[in-house]
């Protein structure tokens, strides 16, 4: 009995090594390129803005609590969280609530600002977090995780200015993110989510993009990306608003690649927290966006110094360092997975460079051969 899943995942290592650069660590031969999506590390990702405490809050926040669990992300960014009332306190009891044992599995770690509250929840071992104060009251907050084959990554959360005619605003604020997300990280792989106020084609999103940040859901699903669709503001909070129309997409999962070497590849980016309660009470007034990566094993680097060392007593949910081991689900989508970096996923309509040819020809060979074997 043959499966259908070996020329997929042939698929995965072709591309995966005609993506790559012809230097790049991977790019030599099939044995590494298995070793290396063997070694790989699955890591779900959500961002929400939770909408504070305002409509409703405790009948939204246990539909937020509903698809966390549901959905099973290693890593959740909420926005608008009122952590001086220990609004995420709140949230984590909804989550223990609906998991095993009646224990929550993640660790969470919230910064108050004057407009708002960022909070990031992580099924992965922490080995630092830190706060960084923006303009006009808003922050951004980070997290350094381990993965579960030993590659380690930041992954920052903000929520920028809320004024729609301020566009100006948001670019300084995400200038200034973008600096301290280059002292934290340096060349290496981060991740950028959160509400930022700004549509696509806004200086804000153009200034990420000439940082060499990747926008997760116009990577899988392109053009569409712009439509109504795909937006993720306004939803309307009330009983009987069971039929929803957004038309602003403001809300962003953002990757960067490693400069020296490619490590993150893209899985698949969504809408999720579509969810409503009976009488048509939605989680919040945004929906969120969740991205499936995958990061190959590299050498890991040492924590940010600066950062552990108000670490405190802020721990894991597993002192043994087990959190956010579950098996993973299966992938949403099984399409090739897509290298962050130039020349590979960045442009998901670009025609196949001539390099890439002979693989796409070599997949389609292999996949009509698995059709007439049925």
């Amino acid at each position: 009995m043959h499966s259908h899943r070996a020329p997929i995942a042939l698929a995965w290592l072709a591309l995966l090594g005609a993506c790559a650069p012809p230097d790049g660590p991977y790019a030599t031969s099939p044995s590494s390129l298995s070793a290396a999506l063997a070694d790989s590390a699955a890591l779900r990702v959500l961002t929400i803005n939770a909408r504070a405490r305002f409509d409703r809050w405790r009948d939204r926040f246990p539909l937020v609590a509903d698809e966390i669990v549901r959905l099973s992300p290693h890593l959740v960014a909420l926005q608008e969280v009122t952590v001086g009332a220990g609004q995420h306190d709140a949230l984590q009891k909804y989550i223990a609530a609906r998991s095993p044992g009646g224990v929550s599995p993640y660790a969470v770690y919230g910064e108050q600002g004057d407009m708002g509250g960022n909070v990031i929840l992580s099924r992965l071992p922490l080995l630092a977090r830190a706060r960084h104060d923006l303009s006009n009251g808003r922050i951004a907050i980070m997290v350094h995780v381990a993965l579960d084959n030993g590659a380690t990554l930041r992954v920052f959360n903000t929520h920028l200015h809320h004024v729609r005619d301020d566009e100006a605003v948001r670019t300084q604020q995400i200038s200034d993110v973008l600096g301290w997300i280059d002292a934290r990280v340096g060349d290496d792989a981060a991740l950028l989510l959160g509400d930022l106020n700004s549509e696509p084609d806004t200086t804000t999103l153009a200034r990420l993009r000439a940082a060499g940040f990747t926008d997760t859901y116009l990577a899988v699903h392109g053009a569409s990306a712009t439509q109504s669709w795909g937006a993720t503001f306004p939803i309307k909070l009330a009983d009987g608003a069971f039929e929803q129309s957004p038309t602003r997409r403001i809300d962003y999962v953002l990757a960067r690649d490693a400069r020296a070497s490619k490590r993150l590849l893209l899985d698949d980016a969504r809408l999720a927290l579509r969810n409503h309660d009976s009488k048509g009470l939605y989680p919040s007034d945004h929906l969120a966006v969740m991205a499936t990566l995958r990061m190959l094993a590299l050498p890991a680097a040492e924590p940010d110094a600066a950062a552990s060392a108000d670490l405190g007593a802020f721990a894991t949910p597993d002192s043994g360092g087990s959190a956010g081991q579950a098996t993973p689900p299966a992938p949403a989508s099984r399409r090739a997975p897509r290298s962050l970096g130039a020349g590979c996923g960045v442009a998901p309509r670009a025609l196949p460079s001539l390099r890439v040819l002979p693989t796409l020809l070599l997949v389609l060979a292999l996949l009509f051969a698995r059709r007439r074997q049925r």
